[in-house]
């Protein structure tokens, strides 16, 4: 009998331990799981600024090599120095386009835009 009456406070307290153990244990799956997915957002947003830098890095080398190689007026402006046959120079921009295809069918750009996603490079112009 005495045996038994301490065995049941045992079990009790066996089973309460083994209950905390589950909550836990189950604790620390969601805190793995959370830090896990934590650090993969973190590496993917470290990827995405380094994308975003490039392309930022881009844009201002174009920038410097458009500044370097455009005229400007008086005023600031940039002159438009495309010059083609048949055309004025104050041609507007559609007129400048349309011309530019009769002449250009193949548009040798195309793939580097393509391969640049949307954007035609400065310095990729007239490298074919």
């Amino acid at each position: 009998m005495w045996l038994f009456s301490q065995e049941i406070p045992i079990y009790s307290k066996k089973r309460s331990w083994k209950k905390k153990i589950g909550a836990l244990e189950s604790e620390k799956q969601t805190f793995l799981r959370s830090k896990y997915t934590s650090k993969n957002r973190l590496d993917n947003l470290c990827s995405d600024l380094k994308a975003l830098q490039d392309r930022l890095h881009r844009f201002q080398t174009d920038w410097q090599n458009f500044s370097d190689k455009a005229v400007r007026r008086e005023d600031g402006s940039v002159v438009n120095a495309l010059r083609l046959e048949g055309l004025d120079e104050k041609e507007q921009c559609k007129a400048v386009s349309a011309k530019v295809t009769r002449l250009c069918p193949k548009r040798p750009y195309q793939r580097r835009i393509s391969r640049n996603r949307k954007y035609l490079w400065f310095s990729d112009i007239g490298k074919d």
